[in-house]
């Protein structure tokens, strides 16, 4: 799939102790992260997950291939999203 800047890409869900307690409503909350891009090119390679375990930090969610051969590497940025966002509230 061809991506441009600042495509959203994919949904992530986060652990508790991957978000500083400040920004937690309780110690056990996980929050969503919607991930986009930051690159043009071709999506590749994309982690596939069952949804019921988390990854470690650090995996490697999937690459960007912008044709460049020095830096062909995924770039993303994530941005706290909650349900309610999604309903326009």
């Amino acid at each position: 799939d061809a991506v441009t800047e600042y495509d959203p890409v994919l949904i992530v869900e986060c652990a508790p102790d991957f978000v500083t307690e400040a920004f937690r409503d309780y110690p056990e909350q996980t929050v969503k992260m919607i991930i986009d891009t930051q690159d043009e090119g071709i999506i590749q390679n994309l982690v596939e997950s069952d949804g019921t375990t988390f990854l470690p930090v650090g995996t490697e969610l999937g690459m960007i291939d912008d044709s460049d051969p020095t830096d062909a590497d995924w770039t993303w940025q994530a941005y706290l999203h909650t349900e309610e966002e999604d309903d326009g509230k």
